[in-house]
């Protein structure tokens, strides 16, 4: 996921001028190209500072330095909205999105390090998802495998499934997680910090304050917005179903967000608390996403009646010029829809959906990355900590896809005796012992 970075001083924010000037007014877009832009700013001004961003995308401007750098600064100034700690990764982030990544990223000094840091937090979320994937499927036969990971990709369409429906969802997830913990960790320096808005707040009933360093969890989840629906900005119905996919694993790690408290006090007398609000763990958000996959259901535009679907170029000027008259009982201008907005499906934010249904994830399938369960390792334990698809494992496995379940004995090596030597060590040998596992055949 790496490109080149050319460092250029990002001083110069003056428009252009001559020949470069007039290359903007002449071939600046039209309205029609501003559908794809992210919905973050409405203001009266977006279209005219929208049609400044990407004018710097026609070939006369390519070779405009001093104009992609007016052009980076442009669409900052659009996307900074309540954005202003993570202006200059969005500032790299568009300029990887709209234009031609090489010498037209405008850097300065150490921001190419912050550009490293978000693809490496990106590249380490993706892993984490992918664990915990496999670790929410471990006795379902779909398993998890890892072609199943490659949600961002513009040359490969995956099947909109239930089961990919959580996989969007729990990268999604994943990367909120990695990117709001790194800016609560000043990774990104004064790029990104603590929620501010979560400081010198007293609550006199429960005797706490606010402390810490509370998790910027809506910067994060700004960041993952912006990087995972620019790349799945398609207006097709799946990639709609893949953008709220990618939303509700953003949902569900801004609403399960927890306080923590420090107790303050005379021999811990706990007269007050400081708290702090924390991002669960990957973990603690898959199983809800889990749950979500559990309940979720196919959509269906004849059962969602509330789809509104972007107005029409035919339409617009007399809907535009209708909408903007003032309402006489009310005395009100009337709000007028933005022809970029994107279309509504009516689901909930925290449901999953999707389109398809799922293949039999029993056979195998090598061309889709399904590798059947043929190998697969079921459970027989038994015991209150054992969960009931663990416990029917082997039958959903193995005996629901026609196969039989055959034990086998495995050598494990474990660390057995050990002992603490003074000081300070601790010596262990290594032991052998058979266990019993069991597979399909």
């Amino acid at each position: 996921m790496g490109f080149a970075v050319t460092t250029v001083e990002q001083k110069n924010t003056s428009r252009p001028t001559g020949d470069k000037w007039s290359c903007w007014r002449r071939r600046r877009p039209t309205p029609q190209k501003l559908r794809g832009l992210p919905r973050v700013d409405r203001g009266p001004h977006f279209l005219r500072r929208a049609r400044a961003t990407l004018a710097g995308n026609e070939p006369c401007c390519d070779s405009c330095q001093t104009y992609n750098v007016v052009r980076l600064h442009f669409y900052c100034i659009v996307m900074k909205h309540d954005l202003s700690e993570v202006f200059p990764i969005f500032c790299i982030l568009t300029a990887n999105w709209k234009t031609s990544v090489s010498n037209n990223i405008m850097l300065s000094g150490s921001k190419s390090s912050y550009l490293d840091l978000f693809y490496e937090s990106i590249q380490s979320a993706v892993n984490k998802g992918m664990e915990e994937c496999r670790h929410q499927f471990k006795w379902e036969t779909w398993g998890c495998p890892g072609s199943s990971f490659n949600p961002v990709s513009k040359t490969h369409k995956e099947p909109a499934t239930k089961e990919m429906a959580f996989v969007h969802a729990i990268i999604s997830a994943s990367i909120v997680i990695n990117l709001t913990r790194n800016c609560s960790a000043g990774h990104f320096n004064s790029t990104c910090g603590c929620d501010n808005m979560k400081k010198d707040g007293y609550n006199g009933v429960d005797r706490w304050a606010w402390g810490g360093c509370s998790d910027n969890v809506k910067t994060g989840n700004r960041m993952a917005m912006f990087y995972l629906d620019s790349r799945e900005n398609g207006q097709d119905l799946q990639a709609q179903i893949n953008r709220h996919n990618f939303k509700v694993g953003r949902t569900m790690v801004r609403k399960s967000m927890k306080k923590i408290c420090k107790c303050h006090g005379v021999s811990g007398s706990c007269e007050t608390q400081t708290c702090w609000m924390r991002v669960m763990d990957i973990r603690d958000i898959g199983g809800l996403l889990k749950e979500a996959y559990d309940e979720a259901k196919p959509y269906s535009t004849n059962s969602h009646n509330s789809v509104k679907k972007a107005p029409s170029d035919q339409n617009s000027n007399s809907g535009r010029n209708s909408n903007r008259h003032h309402d006489k009982r009310s005395g009100r201008r009337n709000s007028v829809q933005p022809r970029h907005m994107k279309p509504s499906l009516g689901i909930p934010k925290t449901s999953l959906a999707f389109l398809e249904n799922s293949p039999d994830y029993c056979r195998a399938n090598l061309s889709a990355g399904f590798p059947g369960t043929i190998g697969r390792e079921c459970s027989r334990e038994t015991g209150k900590n054992v969960t009931a698809r663990e416990r029917n494992s082997c039958k959903n496995l193995c005996r629901a896809c026609g196969r039989t379940v055959k034990m086998k004995k495995v050598d494990v090596m474990t660390r057995c005796k050990c002992k603490f030597n003074w000081c300070c060590t601790v010596e262990c040998s290594t032991c052998i012992h058979q266990v019993k596992r069991y597979v399909c055949v």
